[in-house]
């Protein structure tokens, strides 16, 4: 059990430096490459989008959800890394934290697939992975250890 918890926890700590690098990421690329005047005239020819009975221009929308991509992704991770500094070392993950996040990397695989690319879908995978780990040992545990005693 104490290697399956050790793995279950570098893996839940590696899922979540992940968000925190994505995040980063994203943020650093959009500042680079994302907001410059070339893109802003594409979206400038797109002109107003109505949301919530606003007119919007099509860059700033576009500015705000990609900033606020990266920041969310940034803070999904450290909140993550503190909810696992607040269990003990020799405790599994929370497995409610790690069912949140594999959910929303359920529907990020859905959004890649649909509309981004092959990234969105491996990423996805991988945090898949690196958070399934403490759910399925604590299935495992209930499901395993009951029945290896009985025999």
């Amino acid at each position: 059990m104490q290697g399956r918890m050790r793995l279950a926890r570098r893996a839940f700590i590696a899922g979540s430096i992940g968000f925190v690098f994505i995040g980063g990421l994203h943020t650093v690329v959009h500042l680079i490459d994302l907001a410059g005047p070339e893109l802003e005239a594409r979206f400038q020819r797109l002109g107003t989008i109505d949301v919530s009975g606003e007119s919007v221009r099509s860059w700033d929308l576009f500015q705000g959800i990609s900033l606020l991509m990266g920041l969310f992704s940034m803070t999904i991770g450290l909140i993550d890394l503190g909810a696992l500094r607040s269990t003990g070392p020799d405790q599994l993950p929370p497995v409610p934290v790690a069912v949140a996040n594999i959910t929303m990397l359920m529907a990020i695989i859905a959004v890649g697939a649909a509309y981004l690319g092959p990234l969105q879908v491996y990423g996805g995978l991988f945090g898949i992975a690196c958070f399934g780990v403490g759910p399925a040992t604590v299935a495992s545990n209930r499901w395993f250890a009951p029945r290896l005693a009985a025999s």
